[in-house]
């Protein structure tokens, strides 16, 4: 009996999420999740042509904040409510920008709201997501704001041949 509870244990965690060619987690999206974006005007306010990279991350009380050890990462967008986080890209290389290799998420814009929801693994809550709201600072700055931290992020051309990718979640 304690070999088939397990077994089922295992079934369950192993149906929830899955790794990709990459190595990079995957969430098949039966969790609670936001939908994906289907509101066309969100792209007034983000750009799927350009990169955002990481300029700063302070704490809610706008204090700088330092990880050791943390390199700051890229997001981007693309359509139907995909996000990809980036943490290591070289502008010499177009596959780097592999979305495969990016960490996945969902964003989604209603209400004159956006959301972005960010997913990892953690021993405390298994696949665990938290939504961070999109603050629009000027044409190309903007920043996200979670129940910890707020990370600001610069917008930056990238070459049209890098644009090629399409995000396998």
């Amino acid at each position: 009996m304690k070999q088939i509870i397990i077994l089922i244990s295992i079934c369950f965690l192993t149906s929830c999420s899955y790794r990709n060619e990459f190595g990079r987690d995957r969430v098949k999206f039966n969790i609670e999740r936001i939908k994906p974006n289907t509101d066309e005007t969100v792209y007034r306010i983000i750009d799927t042509s350009k990169i955002y990279y990481e300029i700063s991350i302070t704490d809610n009380f706008r204090k700088p904040v330092n990880f050791p050890g943390y390199k700051a990462n890229y997001l981007k967008f693309y359509k139907n409510g995909r996000v990809a986080e980036f943490s290591d890209v070289d502008f010499e290389d177009e596959n780097s920008f592999n979305p495969k290799k990016a960490k996945s998420y969902l964003y989604n814009y209603k209400k004159e709201k956006l959301i972005i929801q960010v997913y990892f693994k953690n021993p405390q809550c298994g696949q665990c997501f938290i939504k961070e709201k999109f603050n629009r600072i000027s044409n190309d700055i903007f920043e996200l704001e979670n129940d910890g931290y707020i990370s600001t992020y610069k917008a930056m051309e990238m070459p049209k041949s890098f644009l090629k990718f399409k995000p396998d979640w």
